[in-house]
C-alpha cells in the first residue's frame, strides 16, 4: 500500500517537476496594430493634470469625480480655515490681558469653548487638505492601472487545454514526458 502511494507520488513528482524544465511558455503578442498604453505617460499626465491620464485611458466619465472630490475638499478646506481664524482672533483677544479687547462673539462663548471649536475646526481643515492629496494621488494611480490593464482582453473564453507530450531533450538527446498546458483568459 505504502509502496504505491510513493510510486504514484514520484510519478507526479517526475512528470510535474520534469516538465517544467522542458517545457518553454507559448508567448502570444499582441496585434501590431492595437495600441500599447504607456503606464508611465499616463501617470505622468495625471501628475501634471488631474484627470489627464484618465482622459488618455478613454476613461472620461472619472474626469468629473476626480474634480468634484478635490473641489469640494478643497471648498471645505477653505470655509474650515475661515471659521479657524474666526475661533483662533477670538481666542486671542479673549485671553490677552488688555481689558479694553472686544473678542468677536462679544464675550458670549468661553475661552474653553473657543478653544474647543478653534483646534476642531482646524483639524477639520487638515483632513481636507489631506483629502486633496489623497484624491489627487488616487488619480495617478488609477491612470497607471487603466493603462495598464487597457488592452486586457476580457473575453468570455476562458480555456484550459491540457494535452500529454513526448519531447526530445536537447541537452541529452533523451525523450522525456510531460504535460502540455495552453491557458486562454
Amino acid at each position: 500500500m505504502k509502496t504505491s502511494i510513493i510510486k504514484y507520488l514520484l510519478i507526479f513528482v517526475l512528470i510535474f517537476f520534469y516538465t517544467s524544465v522542458i517545457h518553454s511558455q507559448e508567448v502570444i503578442l499582441p496585434d501590431s496594430t492595437a495600441k500599447v498604453h504607456n503606464p508611465k505617460l499616463a501617470s505622468s499626465m495625471s501628475a501634471i493634470l488631474p484627470g489627464l491620464g484618465q482622459a488618455y485611458n478613454k476613461k472620461y466619465w472619472k474626469i468629473p469625480i476626480i474634480y468634484a472630490g478635490i473641489g469640494t475638499m478643497g471648498y471645505l478646506a477653505v470655509n474650515y480655515r475661515k471659521d479657524y481664524i474666526i475661533f483662533r482672533d477670538a481666542y486671542k483677544d479673549l485671553t490677552d490681558d488688555d481689558p479694553n479687547t472686544i473678542d468677536y462673539f462679544n464675550g458670549q462663548i468661553s475661552a474653553d469653548e473657543l478653544s474647543y471649536w478653534r483646534d476642531k475646526y482646524r483639524r477639520t481643515m487638515e483632513l481636507n487638505i489631506i483629502g486633496i492629496f489623497v484624491v489627487y494621488m488616487l488619480n495617478i494611480v488609477d491612470a497607471s492601472v487603466d493603462a495598464h490593464f487597457f488592452n486586457y482582453d476580457i473575453s468570455e473564453d476562458l480555456t484550459l487545454k491540457i494535452e500529454p507530450v513526448i519531447m526530445n531533450s536537447a541537452i541529452n538527446n533523451q525523450n522525456a514526458f510531460g504535460i502540455k498546458y495552453k491557458i486562454r483568459f
